[in-house]
């Protein structure tokens, strides 16, 4: 049996060796501090993308891993902000690392979407169990608001 790794699994390993890079040219008073947190937040995103693509399975377990991958994500995104207004690492290197957890949150966000329960048209959210249409509430044309009432 092949399993394939998701592309987010993918990035958020490639992120996570651009971040090993950077946090090697830190300063020695942030190397041990801001560093760190890096490092673990770059390894926690691996992690739990890898949870997440086994938990397919499971529909609710694996939306609640999409959401703390979510969360891991905009975390590592304000600790990289944070290396750049302490001068740990340049404009450039900032703008890599930002970039690439950018495409974590997009492939994350897809991902999470793709999942996520669909109702069906209407706001009545319980009207999923039914096997009717869901009644549309207003219109314009049933107003009297058209553009020729």
């Amino acid at each position: 049996m092949n399993p394939t790794i998701p592309h987010i699994v993918k990035a958020a390993g490639s992120l996570l060796l651009e971040v090993e890079k950077a946090v090697a040219d830190f300063p020695r008073k942030h190397r041990y501090s801001l560093g760190t947190d890096l490092r673990d937040g770059a390894i926690n995103l691996v992690l739990l993308g890898q949870e997440a693509s086994r938990a397919g399975r499971e529909p609710n377990r694996q939306r609640a891993l999409l959401r703390e991958l979510s969360r891991c994500i905009d975390k590592l995104k304000l600790q990289i902000l944070m290396g750049h207004r302490l001068q740990c690492f340049s404009f450039a290197r900032c703008e890599l690392l930002t970039t690439m957890a950018a495409s974590c949150g997009r492939q994350c966000g897809g991902w999470l979407k793709a999942h996520t329960i669909k109702h069906p048209k209407g706001q009545n959210p319980a009207a999923s169990g039914r096997q009717e249409r869901a009644e549309i509430l207003s219109t314009a044309a049933a107003s009297g608001q058209g553009a020729y009432a």
